[in-house]
């Protein structure tokens, strides 16, 4: 059985290397073929919402979206898989900022790797800002 305060530990690092937009740093935290999904439908949101690549996904979305404030505001954990809720500050490619929040599904491998990773999230609210951003250029 995990130590909860390890899985923290670990998604914790993972969210800092994520709002630093550091990739190389993100990609530690990932096993090979780990998998990323948002949650919702690619004709909305213009992206394939997955399952799929994860380090190649959320490489996509550092380029896309700024993540300029995040507080988790709760944290559930059992064995290897957390539920993490956040409320970020986030902005897309320059554009406006707007706070919203997400809910992030993990699940870790027995060496603390995340090898799953599914995001409840604003759909709208991505959806809008990465289509202006897109717009911009």
């Amino acid at each position: 059985m995990a130590d909860r305060d390890a899985v923290l530990a670990a998604i914790d690092a993972a969210y800092a290397a994520r709002k630093r937009g550091d990739k190389e740093a993100l990609a530690t935290h990932f096993a090979p073929d780990a998998t990323f999904r948002v949650v919702g439908r690619s004709d909305v949101m213009g992206f394939d919402v997955g399952p799929v690549d994860a380090l190649g996904a959320i490489n996509e979305l550092i380029d896309l979206f700024t993540f300029h404030e995040m507080e988790r505001l709760h944290a559930a954990v059992s064995d290897h898989t957390a539920f993490v809720h956040l409320r970020i500050e986030v902005s897309a490619r320059g554009g406006g900022r707007d706070v919203t929040e997400i809910c992030d599904i993990w699940t870790l491998d027995d060496e603390l790797k995340t090898v799953s990773l599914v995001e409840f999230a604003d759909t709208a609210t991505m959806a809008q800002m990465a289509a202006s951003a897109m717009a911009a250029g």
